[in-house]
Protein backbone atom coordinates (compact mmCIF):
# COMPACT_ATOMS: atom_id res chain seq x y z
CA UNK A 1 0.00 0.00 0.00
CA UNK A 2 1.25 3.24 -0.99
CA UNK A 3 1.81 6.31 2.13
CA UNK A 4 0.15 9.61 1.31
CA UNK A 5 2.04 12.55 2.10
CA UNK A 6 0.82 16.08 2.74
CA UNK A 7 2.56 19.38 2.14
CA UNK A 8 1.28 22.59 1.79
CA UNK A 9 1.63 25.21 -1.08
CA UNK A 10 2.41 28.30 -1.32
CA UNK A 11 -1.57 29.23 -1.53
CA UNK A 12 -2.14 27.51 1.34
CA UNK A 13 -4.17 23.98 -0.50
CA UNK A 14 -2.88 21.23 1.27
CA UNK A 15 -1.08 18.46 -1.45
CA UNK A 16 -2.67 14.98 -0.86
CA UNK A 17 0.39 13.00 -2.92
CA UNK A 18 0.84 9.44 -2.52
CA UNK A 19 4.25 8.07 -3.15
CA UNK A 20 3.43 6.37 -6.44
CA UNK A 21 2.45 9.59 -8.07
CA UNK A 22 2.97 9.73 -11.40
CA UNK A 23 4.19 12.30 -13.32
CA UNK A 24 0.79 12.60 -15.37
CA UNK A 25 -0.65 12.86 -11.67
CA UNK A 26 1.59 15.75 -10.96
CA UNK A 27 1.08 17.79 -14.25
CA UNK A 28 -2.65 17.42 -13.28
CA UNK A 29 -2.20 19.10 -10.08
CA UNK A 30 0.25 21.43 -11.16
CA UNK A 31 -2.35 22.43 -13.55
CA UNK A 32 -5.40 22.70 -10.98
CA UNK A 33 -3.33 25.19 -8.95
CA UNK A 34 -2.90 27.62 -11.73
CA UNK A 35 -6.58 27.65 -12.60
CA UNK A 36 -7.15 28.48 -9.06
CA UNK A 37 -4.55 30.95 -9.03
CA UNK A 38 -6.01 32.59 -12.31
CA UNK A 39 -9.71 32.26 -11.02
CA UNK A 40 -8.41 34.27 -7.75
CA UNK A 41 -6.86 36.50 -9.38
CA UNK A 42 -10.43 36.78 -11.95
CA UNK A 43 -12.74 37.34 -8.88
CA UNK A 44 -10.13 39.92 -7.57
CA UNK A 45 -10.12 41.97 -10.73
CA UNK A 46 -14.04 41.53 -10.94
CA UNK A 47 -14.56 42.62 -7.56
CA UNK A 48 -12.65 46.00 -8.28
CA UNK A 49 -14.53 46.58 -11.54
CA UNK A 50 -17.51 45.96 -9.35
CA UNK A 51 -16.85 47.96 -6.88
CA UNK A 52 -15.99 50.92 -9.96
CA UNK A 53 -19.54 50.23 -10.81
CA UNK A 54 -21.00 50.37 -7.85
CA UNK A 55 -19.34 53.59 -7.10
CA UNK A 56 -19.87 54.90 -10.84
CA UNK A 57 -23.62 54.11 -10.11
CA UNK A 58 -23.71 56.38 -7.08
CA UNK A 59 -22.45 59.24 -9.04
CA UNK A 60 -24.83 59.17 -11.49
CA UNK A 61 -27.96 58.75 -9.55
CA UNK A 62 -26.48 61.59 -7.31
CA UNK A 63 -25.80 63.97 -10.47
CA UNK A 64 -29.51 62.60 -11.83
CA UNK A 65 -31.02 63.98 -8.69
CA UNK A 66 -29.20 67.04 -8.32
CA UNK A 67 -30.30 67.94 -12.28
CA UNK A 68 -33.95 66.40 -11.20
CA UNK A 69 -33.60 69.37 -8.36
CA UNK A 70 -32.47 71.99 -11.17
CA UNK A 71 -34.67 70.92 -13.36
CA UNK A 72 -37.89 71.16 -11.32
CA UNK A 73 -36.72 74.80 -9.54
CA UNK A 74 -36.72 76.44 -13.30
CA UNK A 75 -39.40 74.18 -15.32
CA UNK A 76 -41.97 77.36 -14.87
CA UNK A 77 -39.55 79.92 -15.95
CA UNK A 78 -40.32 79.77 -19.99
CA UNK A 79 -43.96 80.28 -18.45
CA UNK A 80 -43.31 82.98 -16.43
CA UNK A 81 -41.53 84.74 -18.82
CA UNK A 82 -44.65 84.51 -21.17
CA UNK A 83 -46.93 85.74 -18.06
CA UNK A 84 -44.88 88.99 -17.36
CA UNK A 85 -46.20 91.13 -20.27
CA UNK A 86 -50.00 89.98 -18.84
CA UNK A 87 -48.89 91.20 -15.61
CA UNK A 88 -47.52 94.63 -16.95
CA UNK A 89 -50.95 94.71 -19.13
CA UNK A 90 -52.78 94.73 -15.77
CA UNK A 91 -50.58 96.96 -14.26
CA UNK A 92 -51.05 99.80 -16.79
CA UNK A 93 -54.98 99.15 -16.63
CA UNK A 94 -54.53 99.51 -13.19
CA UNK A 95 -52.86 103.34 -13.91
CA UNK A 96 -55.61 103.85 -16.44
CA UNK A 97 -57.97 104.49 -13.50
CA UNK A 98 -55.88 107.30 -11.82
CA UNK A 99 -55.94 108.94 -15.67
CA UNK A 100 -59.40 109.89 -15.95
CA UNK A 101 -60.13 106.67 -18.43
CA UNK A 102 -64.11 106.09 -19.19
CA UNK A 103 -64.81 102.61 -18.40
CA UNK A 104 -65.89 101.43 -21.49
CA UNK A 105 -61.72 101.88 -22.42
CA UNK A 106 -60.73 100.38 -19.33
CA UNK A 107 -62.68 97.27 -19.79
CA UNK A 108 -61.77 97.09 -23.24
CA UNK A 109 -58.08 97.00 -22.08
CA UNK A 110 -58.62 94.14 -19.67
CA UNK A 111 -60.46 92.28 -21.99
CA UNK A 112 -57.38 92.09 -24.22
CA UNK A 113 -55.52 91.36 -21.24
CA UNK A 114 -57.75 88.55 -20.38
CA UNK A 115 -57.30 87.17 -23.94
CA UNK A 116 -53.36 87.54 -24.24
CA UNK A 117 -53.59 85.71 -20.93
CA UNK A 118 -55.94 83.05 -22.50
CA UNK A 119 -54.39 82.38 -25.48
CA UNK A 120 -50.90 81.68 -23.31
CA UNK A 121 -52.39 79.24 -20.88
CA UNK A 122 -54.12 77.42 -24.41
CA UNK A 123 -50.53 77.24 -26.15
CA UNK A 124 -49.52 75.62 -22.41
CA UNK A 125 -52.38 73.05 -23.25
CA UNK A 126 -54.52 74.80 -20.35
CA UNK A 127 -58.39 74.43 -22.09
CA UNK A 128 -61.43 75.10 -20.14
CA UNK A 129 -64.32 72.45 -20.00
CA UNK A 130 -67.42 72.65 -22.17
CA UNK A 131 -70.60 72.38 -18.94
CA UNK A 132 -73.66 73.75 -20.01
CA UNK A 133 -75.51 71.90 -22.16
CA UNK A 134 -73.10 68.85 -21.75
CA UNK A 135 -74.36 65.06 -20.33
CA UNK A 136 -73.11 65.94 -17.00
CA UNK A 137 -69.54 63.81 -16.38
CA UNK A 138 -68.35 62.94 -13.20
CA UNK A 139 -64.50 63.05 -14.15
CA UNK A 140 -65.24 66.79 -15.45
CA UNK A 141 -67.97 68.63 -13.74
CA UNK A 142 -68.73 68.27 -9.62
CA UNK A 143 -72.61 68.65 -9.16
CA UNK A 144 -73.88 71.83 -6.79
CA UNK A 145 -77.11 70.99 -6.91
CA UNK A 146 -80.08 69.72 -9.16
CA UNK A 147 -83.27 71.71 -10.51
CA UNK A 148 -86.20 70.94 -12.21
CA UNK A 149 -86.64 72.21 -16.08
CA UNK A 150 -87.70 71.11 -19.33
CA UNK A 151 -85.43 73.61 -20.62
CA UNK A 152 -82.64 70.63 -20.55
CA UNK A 153 -82.85 66.59 -20.65
CA UNK A 154 -82.53 64.85 -17.63
CA UNK A 155 -78.94 64.43 -16.14
CA UNK A 156 -77.40 67.43 -18.43
CA UNK A 157 -75.41 70.80 -17.02
CA UNK A 158 -77.89 73.67 -16.80
CA UNK A 159 -75.49 76.27 -15.22
CA UNK A 160 -71.48 76.98 -14.68
CA UNK A 161 -71.04 78.35 -10.95
CA UNK A 162 -67.10 78.14 -11.83
CA UNK A 163 -65.45 77.24 -14.91
CA UNK A 164 -63.10 73.78 -14.97
CA UNK A 165 -60.04 73.35 -16.85
CA UNK A 166 -57.56 70.44 -18.42
CA UNK A 167 -54.63 70.90 -18.91
CA UNK A 168 -53.38 68.46 -21.52
CA UNK A 169 -56.73 66.18 -21.36
CA UNK A 170 -55.88 65.79 -17.97
CA UNK A 171 -58.44 67.66 -15.90
CA UNK A 172 -57.05 70.80 -13.20
CA UNK A 173 -60.44 71.81 -11.58
CA UNK A 174 -63.71 70.31 -11.62
CA UNK A 175 -66.52 72.69 -13.24
CA UNK A 176 -68.77 73.57 -10.03
CA UNK A 177 -72.22 73.35 -11.86
CA UNK A 178 -76.07 72.96 -11.55
CA UNK A 179 -77.25 69.76 -13.11
CA UNK A 180 -81.11 69.49 -14.72
CA UNK A 181 -83.61 66.96 -13.26
CA UNK A 182 -86.59 66.13 -15.33
CA UNK A 183 -89.64 67.02 -13.64
CA UNK A 184 -91.71 65.07 -12.39
CA UNK A 185 -95.75 64.59 -13.69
Amino acid sequence: MSEILHSNNDNGIEDNVTEESSPHNIEEIESLKKEITDLRDENESLSIRLKRAQADFQNLKRRSESEKKALIKFALEDFIIKLLPVIDNLERAIDVEKADTNVSDLLEGVTLVYKQLYDILKKEGVLPIDAVGQPFDPFKHEAMNREETDKYPDGFVMEEFLKGYELNEKVIRHSLVKVAKAKEL
